[in-house]
């Protein structure tokens, strides 16, 4: 990704189908991204027209935590999914 470059936010169907595939509620997702679950629980509820810089921020922590903790990845074209990462074999 190119500096400066805005990656599409995750919506909060993302968020919420990205949990179950972890397999872990709003207070642990919360815990492991620093923040609180009243937080996680915004978040899912609605994504404005226009976030702010700091829900952007939030959804980032939010990403970084399924991408790198759960080895999950998202894809933004048809309303969004989240799946497993594919493991090559060698």
């Amino acid at each position: 990704m190119a500096r400066g470059e805005i990656r599409p936010l995750l919506s909060p169907a993302m968020i919420r189908r990205a949990r179950k595939l972890a397999g872990i509620n709003q207070a642990r997702l919360a815990s492991l991204a620093g923040i609180t679950r009243k937080t996680v629980v915004a978040v899912e509820a609605a994504l404005p027209e226009k976030p702010d810089a700091r829900r952007r921020a939030v959804l980032e922590k939010i990403r970084w935590v399924f991408e790198q903790g759960f080895e999950l990845e998202f894809t933004f074209a048809e309303g969004g999914m989240v799946r497993k990462k594919l493991i090559e074999k060698t």
